[in-house]
């Protein structure tokens, strides 16, 4: 028969183990974007992407796409992890978007979310169907094998701009 204490201890680790699984037992821990490794690319859609260079310019983006997205965009960072960015909104006010939509611009806020991708292979084939888009069929696929073997996101674009600067060549021929 267990004691008191017996009790006590066993729902006291139930609850610890409980606490560490509810909070991602096991799982690293979101970087804040200051420490994210740079560059970075955000996706909205498909068709609709752009690469970060530093912390500030990630903080600012196109007060049209902040307002307009539908689903929340992701990230891929230069070690090729994904992400993604939930509760995208601007800082600004109504008035102060008025405002500023000439400027195009708006100082954005997002909670950061890291989405389990341990091979990358995940963030490989958005970074290809999103970026190579504009590519045939038969390019995009050597575009993926060729991609498999990069370590970062600055040699992934690298292999994704070569595909491409090709297929430009070819089509000016």
């Amino acid at each position: 028969m267990i004691g008191g204490v017996g009790i006590a201890v066993c729902i006291a680790l139930l609850g610890f183990l409980a606490l560490k699984w509810g909070n991602g037992f096991g799982r690293s821990k979101t970087p804040a974007i200051e420490n994210l490794p740079y560059p970075v690319v955000v996706i909205f859609s498909p068709n609709t992407w752009y690469v970060e260079y530093n912390c500030s310019d990630l903080t600012t983006m196109s007060t049209q796409l902040v307002l307009m997205h539908q689903t929340p965009p992701k990230l891929i960072d230069n070690e090729l992890n994904l992400f993604q960015l939930d509760n995208l909104s601007s800082t600004l006010n109504s008035f102060q978007l008025m405002a500023n939509l000439g400027n195009g611009l708006s100082p954005v806020s997002f909670d950061l979310h890291r989405i389990r991708d341990r091979s990358h292979s995940q963030a490989l084939r958005l970074l290809v169907e999103t970026i190579a888009s504009d590519l045939s069929v038969v390019e995009s696929q050597q575009i993926e094998t060729k991609i498999q073997s990069v370590e970062t996101l600055e040699d992934a674009l690298r292999v994704i701009n070569d595909a491409a600067d090709h297929s430009a060549i070819r089509a000016n021929e």
